[in-house]
């Protein structure tokens, strides 16, 4: 994955750096409008479409938090006081991939990509994706690349929306990417680490294909995902594909990787 160009249409990215507080209130304040957009144009709205009660949406996202790393439940506090908005829409917001999973089973259909070695030109390591994620154009105005620089950690680059602290794509100070597609699985909790708060530890604090692998054994997951984590100093890259209850780890073939919204390993048989 490459940072896109600043003439992109994401334009230059947004970056944070500091304690987690300082860091998620800069993001609010620089993205006031946009995390208005999230919230109101896709998340309240997302949530009538599935006739979900917000309320009741809220009472089951509060049992998420004690899974949730402190300086990432710091960061939204941060993220909530800087744009004006209520902490709970920002919690909604960032758990809004497992609980659409636990509660409405959406489907959707991404890929992602990998070729080294004697699958790419050059040998070098690429690593592309697509997010055909429902929005309904809602948050395609809120798109954001982040450059963040966190008080502890790697440095690192996600590309997601406003008003989400946790990852979806990013890569990192250390050469490793990371990126998610979600799947519908019999096998969900309701409480537990929202998946992309998992990616952000990998983009954080991974610094090879291995701690990526550790943080997800030693996460309580949700629902069904399938991450991709490459290292293009080896260069390296596994699928680990999870549910609540269990993860297995695909390695690529003769330099590439595909995958879809399907498990393949050999753990994740039965799914």
């Amino acid at each position: 994955m490459q940072s896109p160009p600043t003439n992109s249409r994401y334009g230059t990215p947004v970056t944070l750096s500091g304690a987690p507080y300082d860091l998620g209130h800069r993001h609010g304040e620089q993205l006031r409008a946009e995390i208005g957009t999230s919230i109101g144009g896709y998340l309240r709205r997302g949530l009538e479409i599935f006739n979900t009660p917000f309320d009741w949406m809220v009472s089951q996202l509060a049992r998420l938090e004690s899974h949730i790393a402190p300086e990432f439940v710091e960061e939204m506090h941060g993220i909530a006081d800087g744009a004006g908005v209520d902490y709970a829409d920002v919690l909604a917001l960032n758990a809004l991939l497992d609980t659409d999973l636990v509660f409405t089973s959406q489907r959707r259909m991404c890929v992602n990509i990998v070729a080294f070695g004697p699958a790419s030109v050059d040998g070098s390591l690429l690593h592309g994706r697509n997010l055909d994620f429902p929005s309904r154009e809602a948050l395609h105005c809120a798109a954001t690349v982040f450059l963040c620089r966190p008080s502890k950690g790697h440095a690192y680059l996600s590309v997601s929306w406003a008003g989400f602290s946790g990852v979806l794509t990013a890569m990192n100070a250390a050469g490793v990417t990371v990126a998610g597609i979600s799947f519908i699985s019999r096998e969900v909790r309701a409480e537990g680490a929202p998946a992309p708060f998992i990616m952000r530890k990998i983009a954080q604090y991974a610094s090879c294909v291995d701690d990526a692998v550790e943080i997800v054994a030693a996460s309580q997951r949700m629902a069904g995902f399938n991450l991709v984590v490459t290292d293009w100093k080896v260069p390296e890259a596994r699928a680990i594909e999870f549910t609540a209850k269990r993860y297995g780890v695909r390695r690529a073939r003769r330099g590439c990787l595909v995958v879809s919204d399907n498990c393949l390993s050999r753990m994740m048989s039965k799914e």
